[in-house]
Parts: structure tokens; sequence; C-alpha cells
């Protein structure tokens, strides 16, 4: 009974210390998408601010796609160093997609981007890093 209660005392922190939950100095960054109509009425079908986070290993992937408003979607596709926006549903000519790097990411970035739905609706999306609370939730 001793050597099973040995063993137990012994056991039990080694297995416990090596779960841990600290990022172990890895740096997450996070970006919010949001949009919002030329009045300055939020899009209706996004719903406010979307934060994503972007994988922090090299090789993963992380990829939402979201309706804006009406036709208007985008697909965003985040890896390790970069942010791809690809739109859809926009008018001739509009961009339809967008890279933004890591390097351009660290230390706050913003960039508004006016598109014009197939409907003639215009509307500004707003990529902006890191996420916030007043941005979006992650």
């Amino acid at each position: 009974m001793r050597l099973h209660a040995l063993l137990a005392t012994l056991l039990v922190p080694a297995l416990v210390s090596g779960c841990s939950f600290e990022n172990y100095g890895l740096d997450y960054t996070s970006v919010a998408l949001s949009a919002e109509r030329a009045d300055g009425s939020p899009a209706a079908s996004l719903g406010g601010p979307v934060c994503v986070t972007l994988p922090v290993l090299m090789g993963s992937v992380v990829e939402e796609r979201r309706t804006i408003d009406g036709s208007l979607a985008v697909a965003l596709r985040a890896t390790a160093d970069r942010v791809e926006l690809r739109f859809s549903g926009v008018a001739a000519g509009g961009g339809q997609s967008r890279v933004v790097t890591m390097a351009e990411l660290e230390g706050g970035y913003r960039s508004e981007i006016e598109l014009e739905t197939r409907e003639g609706q215009s509307v500004v999306v707003v990529l902006s890093a890191p996420c916030s609370p007043t941005t979006g939730t992650d």
C-alpha cells in the first residue's frame, strides 16, 4: 500500500506539470473585420465586428466566410504570416481581394476598403489589428 501511495505522490505532480497552458512567449495576432454602409449604418448581415486570431504555427490555416450585406460576402484566410480577403458579390471593376502581411499587422493596422455591391450599394469594409473589445470579440 505504501508503494502505491509513493508512486501516486511522485506520478501525479509529474503528470500535472506536463500540462501547462502557458503560451511560452508566442505572440498571438488578431484582426477585426467590420463593415458599414455609405450612410454610416452597420452592414446588417455581418452583425458587428468579427475578430479572427491568426494561427501561430507555420502551415496552420484559419478560414472564415461571412456575408457582409446582401450578396456581398468575404472569405478570410489567415496563416501565420498573412491575411487574405476575397470578396464576392462585388460590382465589376471593384477590388475583389486584398493581402495583408504579418509585418503590416504588427504594431497596429487599419485599412478601409470601399466596395460597391452588384445591386449598387456602397459598403466600406474595415480590417484592423489588433482586435480589441471595442472592435469585436475573440
